[in-house]
């Protein structure tokens, strides 16, 4: 009897011992897929420069570098302005002044994450295109801003900030600027001198 006592005792003990070196055991954190891997790439680098300092023309000039590297242009500009795609040599100046005025404005908007933290939410892919969304919060110590990324292979094509799509945004108002100013000269002008 006391045989089996020792033997059922130790069996109890080795399972205790197992439980409790689970509940000690913190539970994986999931992976990071790519496109979420590369959305905390760009908060970091944004963050990093928001950290440090550097400002003025330093700061915005650094903003400028991280967003040309982390955008496919292309794809961008062809949602904004399908309407070049007709002609694109025609619309060239303005897609440059775009691209530029773009640029300017993701560095003025997005260079004020000091003391900011990203929740890395989850991917959905689209149907069709290959792109894929990340959905993801920004806090700051008195905000908060949902941000969707809008990827194609790890580069950004829209942000959706609190419901509201820069690709939208910004068609509504190329094409509101495209009737007032039907020359593409005079489009790329208005725009290149746009935010300065």
């Amino acid at each position: 009897m006391n045989k089996l006592y020792f033997i059922l005792a130790l069996g109890i003990s080795s399972v205790v011992s197992t439980v409790l070196a689970a509940q000690a055991t913190p539970a994986p954190v999931a992976a990071l897929s790519t496109n979420q891997q590369a959305v905390k790439k760009i908060f970091d680098e944004l963050e990093k420069v928001a950290n440090s300092s550097a400002s003025g023309n330093s700061a915005e000039s650094q903003l400028i570098t991280i967003y040309k590297s982390h955008t496919d242009h292309n794809t961008l500009w062809d949602q904004v302005f399908p309407k070049a795609a007709a002609d694109p040599s025609k619309y060239l100046e303005v897609k440059t002044a775009f691209e530029s005025f773009n640029a300017r404005l993701f560095s003025k908007n997005l260079g004020s994450f000091k003391g900011a933290s990203i929740k890395i939410g989850r991917e959905i892919s689209t149907e069709g295109g290959g792109s894929v969304s990340v959905q993801t919060e920004i806090k700051k110590p008195s905000s908060s801003t949902k941000v969707t990324w809008v990827l194609l292979n790890g580069k950004i094509t829209n942000l959706v900030v609190d419901g509201i799509s820069l690709v939208v945004t910004f068609r509504d108002q190329l094409n509101d600027l495209d009737r007032q100013y039907p020359d593409p000269k005079q489009l790329a002008l208005h725009i290149n001198n746009a935010g300065k």
